[in-house]
């Protein structure tokens, strides 16, 4: 990509996979190796903080007194109880973009052009 210049990158629907965790319990994904929003949300930081938040307390509960499962057990659990939340805030966000309507490029370029001229960089 040449320097100075903007890439319009379209953001295209992806359906949330429901399995984020190992068959095993041993691997799990977070943030946006496990689910992705459109950054318009703004949500994805946030997104991956309730999740290491969730599956450390899921980790916690599953591992202490010896209850039966352990670890994959709160893996599993975490799975469970994020993908409800993840997947409402993905729809979300994809609907609020649509609701904000197209994005012109060129007008967003012809703005961008401005500014930098204001601001002496062109």
């Amino acid at each position: 990509m040449p320097k100075r210049e903007t890439v319009h990158w379209p953001l295209l629907w992806q359906n949330l996979r429901q399995g984020w965790t190992s068959k095993g319990g041993r691997v799990v994904q977070v943030g946006d190796a496990a689910h992705t929003t459109v950054p318009a949300s703004i949500s994805g930081g946030t997104l991956a903080i309730e999740d290491v938040v969730t599956l450390a307390a899921c980790l916690q509960l599953a591992c202490s007194g010896g209850a039966p499962g352990g670890a994959p057990l709160g893996a599993r659990i975490y799975n469970i109880l994020r993908y409800q939340r993840v997947s409402c805030v993905q729809k979300m966000s994809y609907v609020n973009s649509e609701n904000l309507g197209p994005v012109d490029m060129d007008e967003v370029l012809k703005k961008v052009a401005d500014l930098l001229e204001v601001i002496g960089i062109r």
